[in-house]
């Protein structure tokens, strides 16, 4: 700042100079600078001049990026007209008048033409320098402009050939304004990957992204509405990463399906991130369990929306100040099934690791009409994903959300005890019914707080009405009464009537203000006056700490909940935060100070923490890692903390994690669909102590399986280190980026054979982990051997098959097309074939290889070698030993396949 300023002076100065030795001749120039004609005065000015320019457009484009240079051409018109002037301001004659002619022949400089100009007595005589400056500068205004329109017509174009020249590309598809702040945060992450980020939008959103583009954005303009021209893009065989952040779900996942046709096409890529916005946060969970448990390998997928973000932001916030106990939630909403899920899914993550001093979980109580409702189908939905009974954690009050009702949350203990399951409604509609142990009228007590505008519950005001203020007024009340006789109005003066009565807890004036104290139905005199002091008489601000929190799961107004009853709770309880979505605000505006006590207002908005996963891979990887980073001590660069640790090795641990996922379904043929299951039991000491193979055995991965995943995860992580540059070596040597290891999975066996328990155990302590962070498997793929002879005929041209189900399917030249005694047929690759079927003589067949098969789910789409089948809810998916699949109707399947194992369970049972 300090240098830019001294370079900003610096050219000013000398600008100022040579405007002085050109308007006024006994100004001399310094030395060589200022001299008429001196080459080396217009190099340092014109030098001096772009420095400040650069600076001027980068501050620009830091604070309005994508604006036109506004203050480039402000300098260069500036610096122009001012040495023009000065140059032409002694030149005047009887037909060119003094200063106006200066002024027009300084413009006409400015607009580049700066000859021609000077007075019938020659004037200037010899050209300053400060006049060739001048024209140069001039004629650079006029180049920045045309520069600054070109950029700002062809800047797509140049974005499109930055994403074909990249190596790799994450996609963005869409955005509006709640998903804004997450492309940012996808840009900060992609940046510091040295990857590129393409944002993916239509024509009318161009002005919307002009900021974005400071962020390392490149904006690829394309029509949405059309499928076919999102599928025709050639960034997507570079993709890595893919982003569908549209607000409607349904318009996401079609164009996920048209990508998905393009990018088998042309990758073989597996396990690609993908994440999807889906808003609902219970549609949400549902679509990220079937495509975790699906049969598609392409992704590694998973779904974010509003409500799980808001969430998320919410409760870090409440949570880090580590004073609150409950979070009270006002309204149902999907916010607030997003805050159960969110709060579920830390009591996990706390379970298998918790950070050093973390402050503890809260509850969770709702308060709604329906919020029983809502907490019993949380309990069965929560369930149903394999976690336990929700009823240590979430309680639920069947009341609207009002100010009297909330109070009685807030403060349980004025109630006899905490609120549950809507008891802290029915007791404060009880007590209206029954006689307090004091004596005084139950309805002269409840009507005492209705007085006050129902702002809290008659209990907690008649005790925290006793101030010593009050009592004084009572005592001076009472000793008046005393002196009252039936004939004297009671304590009547000029000011105005007195207090005399209160009739069913109503306050009443009157001129005579007298009534008989034993009169029935009525209270005592001085129970009345009390009663009167105490309705008119509030309490002030509640400064205890509660443990509460309040969240707004609607906007204020909606749902008959009252608009300023945020504001009437910051008013009694100063100290408590309060949360009050407000849809108008920025989402940005998190960190403002509030304006009344802890008020705080949000708005519904993917605003995903900086460094924060935002998908479950992403902080399975972080939380592992933080676990193993903690028992080691964080001695190393390998045990940093996750937000210290280089990128590196965050990379290493994604791919850990990715690979687990990719290797139980592909290779112990699992689903992470647990949607239904049974939760884990806790595992036993001794289990933790027993060798590898037995703990996988215990998970559903036999021997064979466990040392087939151990190869892979030992081959994939020996490709991880060799793309960043490592290399086998006799000994380890991380500054040369050499390891021993980094050999083929056979020649480590063959030369370490105690490696392989080491591999063993990492992968039983990485499924363990997985397991305990809720991402839990279960067998699905079964062993199963075709059984009858077939006929089979190989073409020598393509030709067209119809499947049962009416699809069209292409087979092209060389497939053999094989029939079963029914007499159905289907084709099957040449390689395919010959390693599944042994020949019998002419063109009979008999099947001898075993197939891995698995019901099918209503509707799913299975990608077959001949394209895509829809599936429905009897059929069976068949997978090859080449790794081909078909879909098999259910009544075929059971009359040709049989299991190889007699004793195993069907896959579909």
């Amino acid at each position: 700042m300090v240098l830019r300023r001294a370079l900003i002076a610096a050219v000013w100065t000398s600008v100022a100079y040579l405007c002085l030795v050109a308007a006024f001749s006994w100004v001399p120039p310094v030395w060589w600078f200022g001299r008429p004609g001196s080459v080396a005065t217009e190099i340092v000015v014109g030098a001096g001049l772009t420095a400040v320019c650069v600076s001027s457009y980068r501050t620009q484009d830091r604070e309005r990026p994508g604006a036109r240079p506004a203050g480039v051409m402000a300098i260069l018109l500036t610096s122009s007209a001012a040495l023009a002037f000065s140059s032409f301001s002694r030149c005047h004659d009887p037909k060119n008048l003094p200063f106006v002619s200066a002024i027009v022949w300084a413009l006409g400089t400015v607009r580049g033409r700066s000859q021609g100009y000077s007075a019938a007595n020659g004037c200037p005589r010899v050209t300053p320098v400060a006049l060739d400056i001048a024209a140069i500068a001039g004629s650079f205004v006029l180049y920045v402009g045309l520069i600054a329109i070109f950029v700002s017509v062809f800047s797509t174009e140049v974005d499109r050939m930055r994403v074909q020249v990249a190596r790799s590309v994450t996609a963005v598809v869409d955005f509006d304004n709640d998903s804004r702040s997450l492309v940012t945060a996808v840009a900060r992450a992609v940046r510091k990957d040295k990857s590129q980020l393409a944002l993916i939008v239509s024509r009318g959103q161009l002005n919307a992204v002009r900021d974005l583009r400071a962020e390392g954005a490149r904006v690829i303009v394309t029509d949405l509405d059309k499928l076919g021209s999102l599928e025709l893009l050639p960034l997507w065989k570079k993709t890595r990463q893919l982003y569908l952040l549209t607000a409607s779900p349904t318009t996401n996942l079609h164009r996920l399906a048209a990508i998905e046709a393009r990018l088998r096409a042309v990758t073989n890529k597996q396990r690609l991130p993908l994440i999807v916005r889906i808003d609902d946060p219970w549609q949400a969970e549902s679509w990220r369990a079937q495509r975790l448990g699906g049969s598609d390998p392409l992704w590694g997928a998973s779904a974010l929306g509003i409500y799980e973000v808001t969430a998320e932001r919410l409760l870090d916030r409440i949570i880090a100040t580590g004073q609150t106990t409950r979070v009270i939630t006002c309204g149902t909403s999907g916010l607030t099934l997003a805050l159960c899920a969110d709060l579920r899914r830390r009591q996990i993550e706390r379970g298998y690791y918790t950070a050093p001093n973390a402050p503890e979980l809260p509850s969770l109580t709702i308060v709604a009409k329906n919020a029983d409702e809502y907490r019993k189908d949380i309990d069965v939905y929560h369930r149903a994903l394999g976690y336990s009974a929700t009823d240590q954690w979430l309680t639920a009050v069947n009341e609207l959300p009002a100010f009297a009702s909330l109070v009685g949350v807030i403060k349980p203990e004025d109630d006899g005890g905490p609120a549950k399951d809507g008891e802290a409604g029915a007791r404060r509609g009880d007590k209206a019914q029954t006689q307090p142990p004091d004596g005084e009228p139950a309805t002269g007590r409840a009507r005492a707080g209705a007085d006050e505008g129902d702002t809290n519950g008659s209990k907690g005001l008649h005790r925290r009405a006793r101030t010593l203020t009050q009592a004084w007024k009572l005592i001076a009340l009472r000793a008046s009464q005393r002196w009252q006789t039936p004939s004297r109005p009671a304590a009547a003066d000029q000011n105005g009537p007195a207090v005399s009565a209160v009739t069913t807890g109503e306050v009443t004036a009157h001129g005579d203000g007298h009534r008989a104290a034993d009169e029935p139905g009525h209270a005592p005199t001085e129970h009345r006056a009390q009663d009167a002091l105490e309705s008119h008489s509030p309490p002030g601000p509640d400064t205890e700490n509660h443990g509460a929190a309040v969240i707004f799961a609607l906007p204020a107004g909606q749902a008959q909940i009252d608009a300023m009853l945020g504001t009437r709770l910051a008013a009694r309880f100063p100290t408590m935060p309060i949360f009050v979505q407000d849809p108008k605000i920025d989402p940005r505006q998190d960190t403002i100070a509030p304006l009344a006590g802890q008020l705080h207002t949000f708005r519904l908005a993917m605003n995903v923490p900086y460094g924060r996963g935002h998908d479950p891979w992403e902080r399975a990887a972080m939380l592992i890692h933080e676990r193993y980073a903690a028992q080691a001590g964080h001695d190393s660069d390998v045990t940093k903390p996750w937000a210290e640790l280089d990128e590196f090795y965050r990379g290493s641990n994604r791919r850990v994690v990715r690979n687990t996922l990719w290797m139980v379904e592909k290779i112990a043929r699992h689903t992470w669909d647990a949607y239904g299951t049974a939760p884990d039991e806790p595992v036993s000491a001794e289990l933790t102590q027993a060798a590898p193979l037995q703990r996988l055995a215990v998970i559903g991965f036999d021997r064979d399986t466990a040392m087939a995943m151990a190869e892979a995860e030992h081959e994939d992580w020996a490709r991880y280190l060799r793309r960043y540059g490592w290399r086998y070596g006799p000994t380890r040597d991380n500054t040369r980026k050499r390891r021993p290891d980094l050999v083929p999975w056979a020649t480590l066996v063959s030369r370490s054979p105690e490696k392989v328990d080491g591999a063993l155990d990492f992968l039983a302590t990485t499924l363990y982990s997985l397991r305990e962070l809720g991402l839990r498997s279960r067998p699905l793929w079964q062993r199963y051997r075709r059984i009858g002879d077939v006929t089979a005929k190989r073409h020598i041209r393509g030709w067209t098959w119809t499947t049962r189900s009416g699809e069209a399917m292409r087979a092209r030249a060389g497939d053999w097309e094989v029939t079963d005694g029914d007499g159905s047929s289907w084709p099957l690759r040449n390689k395919a074939f010959r390693s599944s079927y042994a020949h019998l003589g002419e063109n009979r067949w008999r099947p001898k290889a075993d197939v891995f098969a698995r019901a099918a789910r209503d509707g799913e789409i299975v990608g077959t070698v001949l394209g895509q089948s829809v599936a429905t809810a009897s059929d069976w998916v068949v997978e090859g030993c080449q790794g081909e699949r078909w879909v098999v109707p259910g009544d075929e399947f059971a009359r040709h396949y049989q299991p190889s194992n007699p004793d195993a369970t069907p896959a579909g049972g």
